[in-house]
C-alpha cells in the first residue's frame, strides 16, 4: 500500500507539473546495500522494531537487522534503515545522543586501516561508537575522535534494496520537489531523500500531497 501512495504521489506531481522539463534516469542498481559489523565481531540491529540500535552476535538470528545503503555515485556517504517487506521501513528507531529520531541515519564514511571505516554525524561531527557487549553494549554517537570501538566493517549484503536514482541532500521543500521531478525514483529513494527534510518543508510536502504521504513519511 506505502508503495502505491508513492507511486500515485509522484504521477499526480508530474502531472501537476506537467510543463516540467523531465530528465528521467533509466539505469538500475544504483546503491549497494551492507550489514554492519563492529570491531568486536557484532552486528548492528534494532532491539525492537521502533526501538534503539544495539548489537547482535549473530545478524542471522534477529528480526531487526540494520543495513547500510551506499549509492554508487555517493561512495562517502552511509544510510542507516531496517527493512519492512522487502522495502525500507518507515518506522522511526532511536540512536542514542542523536536529537531527533528517524526512519533513516545519514553518516559520512571516514576510512581506516584494514578496509574498516568510521561514522561520523554530518551534522555534529561526532562518531558513532560501540561498547563491546561484554562491556553493556552500549551505542552513541557523542565520540569527539575515533579509535578501535568507533571502527566498523561494511559486509556487502546478498540482499540488496531496489534503488534507482542517487539521492541528493535537499532540506527545501522546492528543491525536494525539482529534484523528484528530475530523477526517476522508487520509494526506497524517496523515503530517504525525504528524510532529509527539515520539519517546516516536511510538513509542507504533506500539505501538498493532500495527507496521501501522512503514511510514509
Amino acid at each position: 500500500i506505502k508503495t502505491i501512495l508513492f507511486d500515485n504521489y509522484q504521477e499526480t506531481l508530474i502531472l501537476k507539473n506537467k510543463f516540467h522539463n523531465q530528465v528521467i534516469n533509466l539505469n538500475e542498481k544504483k546503491s549497494k546495500t551492507f550489514v554492519i559489523k563492529t570491531q568486536h565481531d557484532s552486528y548492528l540491529h534494532l532491539d525492537s522494531i521502533d526501538g534503539f540500535l544495539a548489537q547482535t552476535p549473530d545478524i542471522s538470528t534477529t528480526n531487526n537487522p540494520i543495513y547500510g545503503i551506499i549509492y554508487d555515485e555517493d561512495p562517502d556517504t552511509i544510510y542507516l534503515v531496517s527493512q519492512e517487506n522487502e522495502q525500507v521501513s518507515n518506522i522511526n528507531f532511536h540512536i542514542k545522543d542523536k536529537q531527533q529520531k528517524s526512519f533513516c541515519y545519514r553518516f559520512q564514511i571516514v576510512p581506516s586501516h584494514n578496509n574498516s571505516v568510521f561514522l561520523r554525524d554530518p551534522c555534529t561531527n561526532k562518531y558513532l561508537s560501540c561498547v563491546p557487549l561484554d562491556l553493556g553494549g552500549d551505542i552513541t554517537c557523542n565520540r569527539q575522535d575515533h579509535s578501535a570501538w568507533e571502527q566498523f566493517s561494511l559486509i556487502e549484503n546478498s540482499f540488496q534494496f531496489e534503488t534507482l536514482s542517487s539521492i541528493k541532500y535537499y532540506f527545501n521543500y522546492q528543491h525536494f520537489v525539482d529534484f523528484l521531478l528530475k530523477h526517476n525514483l522508487n520509494y526506497n529513494d524517496f523515503l530517504i531523500a525525504s528524510s532529509n527534510l527539515d520539519t517546516k518543508s516536511r510538513e509542507l510536502l504533506l500539505e501538498e500531497s493532500d495527507k496521501t504521504l501522512s503514511w510514509i513519511v
